[in-house]
Order: structure tokens, then C-alpha cells, then sequence
């Protein structure tokens, strides 16, 4: 195709494109103006130039509305979370279960349940989530710590970890030795409770069953009910194998 266009323009005596030196007239001076189409050809269509630069302009203010909408509704979505926990009430009965705890060796699973009793103090107790924060009230009474005296009650069972249904299997020897150990956790700092020791509770079991309970006891003194209660499984070489936690 360029070939015959020098052809042609031979024929009437052109020695060059004229599109090619056309020069952009006054109108065109601002680039903005001036439209490049293909071959380098240059033309001034300045009503063109102008809708194209407004579009580019709306796309850009399109964007910026976009952005400020999902700002706001992400602000707004999270102050409606914590204004809908605020005001609730969460009721607690006799025993507080802490998280469960699972060993795994192969296909045998040592699964730790615990529960944190406290003779009657938790029956009634109720939380109440302000914008402060927690709040505990029992009888209409606001309570602030824990009680002196509390009991861990650790039930274990060992089993099939791939059975459908409870299938006990023999003690591993990597539970052999192990103990156990509580500390009090607030926010990111943990500190040992005072005054913790351990029983070991015979369990009536039918024949081939195999299960464990142990019960823990703690004396510990001005623990305030916002602080969560850790209970750590340490194996007999001091790795820990387990952990578990209690927060109201």
C-alpha cells in the first residue's frame, strides 16, 4: 500500500505525503488538541480532543466516589459491629468449659476436654459488652475478679483418630510423663498462677475403654475476670504438646 502511494504521488509531481507535513493550525498550539492517528499522520480536532480529555476526567472523579463509598461503608459497617455487641448479655451456669485440646501421633488422637468449676460462683454470673468494655454482675451486684479457690476438671480420652465412632486405643508412650501448667494471660503477658496442683481421679470405664481425669486445683488471689486462664500440656521432655484457654 505505501508503495503505491509513492506511485501515485509521483504521477502528479508530489514529492512528499502532505498529511505527513501538514503543521497543526493556531487552534491546535495546546497538545491537548492535537489528535495522532496512524502513520504519524497529525490533525487538529480540538471538539474531539476536548471529549475525549472530559471523558478521562469523569472516569478519574468515577473512581475517586468509588473509593470514598467503600471507605465509608467499611467505617460504617464496622461501628454498627461495635455498637450491636454493646448492651449484650451473656449468661454462665455452674461450669465454664475451656477450649479442648487434641495430641496427635499417627493414628492416635489424645484428646484433652477441660472445665473450670468454681463451687457455684459462675451460676448466675452474667457479662455484660459495653462500649467501655466487659462488664460482670451477678444479683444485680457488679463482681470484679475471680473467685479465690477454683478446680480444673481435665477429662482425656484416648482413641482412633480415624474411626467413625469412639474407638479407645493403648496409652502412647509420648503422654507418658507428661504434666500440666496454669497461667493467667492479659493481653499479650502471661504469668504463672499461684498455688496450682494436680490430682489424678480413678475413672469407672467398661472393659477396653481407656480414658483419664485429672483435676487441678488453683489458689490464687485479686484475678480479675477479664484476665483468661491458660492451661498448658508439657510433655516429659518440656515441649509443650497442647494448650488451652478459659475466657468469660
Amino acid at each position: 500500500m505505501n508503495n503505491m502511494a509513492e506511485v501515485y504521488r509521483s504521477s502528479i509531481g508530489l514529492q512528499t505525503d502532505p498529511l505527513r507535513t501538514m503543521k497543526p493550525s493556531a487552534c491546535c498550539q495546546c497538545p491537548a488538541t492535537q489528535i495522532s492517528l496512524r502513520h504519524a499522520v497529525v490533525g487538529c480536532f480540538p471538539l474531539l480532543a476536548n471529549l475525549l480529555y472530559a471523558t478521562k476526567f469523569a472516569a478519574a472523579a468515577i473512581h475517586c466516589v468509588i473509593a470514598a463509598c467503600c471507605l465509608l461503608f467499611a467505617y460504617n459497617t464496622l461501628a454498627q459491629s461495635s455498637e450491636g455487641n454493646a448492651g449484650r448479655i451473656h449468661g454462665y451456669k455452674d461450669d465454664v468449659p475451656l477450649s479442648t485440646g487434641q495430641i496427635r501421633r499417627g493414628n492416635v488422637c489424645v484428646n484433652i476436654i477441660p472445665v473450670l468449676q468454681a463451687d457455684g460462683f459462675f451460676n448466675g454470673l452474667e457479662r455484660l459488652d459495653t462500649a467501655q468494655g466487659s462488664e460482670f454482675r451477678k444479683n444485680s451486684r457488679i463482681v470484679t475478679n475471680f473467685p479465690d479457690f477454683m478446680a480444673v476438671e481435665i477429662n482425656i480420652r484416648i482413641e482412633d483418630c480415624d474411626a467413625d465412632v469412639y474407638t479407645p486405643v493403648k496409652t502412647p508412650d509420648f503422654i507418658k510423663g507428661m504434666h500440666f501448667r496454669a497461667q493467667w494471660k492479659r493481653g499479650l503477658d502471661l504469668r504463672p498462677a499461684d498455688n496450682v496442683s494436680i490430682e489424678t481421679k480413678p475413672v469407672m470405664m467398661q472393659e477396653g475403654d481407656n480414658r483419664m481425669l485429672y483435676v487441678m486445683k488453683i489458689r490464687d488471689h485479686n484475678v480479675p475476670l477479664t484476665d483468661h486462664l491458660i492451661v498448658s500440656v508439657i510433655g516429659a521432655d518440656g515441649r509443650l504438646l497442647s494448650r488451652m484457654s478459659a475466657r468469660l
